[in-house]
């Protein structure tokens, strides 16, 4: 699997959650606004 495919991959799973975080390569993903959206999710849940 390429890099492009990995970023193209990932982009879909996240989102297939309802995240719309979009990226170029794996530098440009903003960790902290994932991380967020990520606990947002887990909020949802409970």
């Amino acid at each position: 699997m390429t890099k492009q495919e990995l970023v193209q991959n990932l982009q879909k799973y996240l989102k297939s959650f309802g995240l719309g975080l979009t990226f170029n390569n794996m530098d440009d993903i903003d960790t902290k606004l994932l991380n967020k959206e990520i606990y947002k999710l887990k909020l949802k849940k409970v």
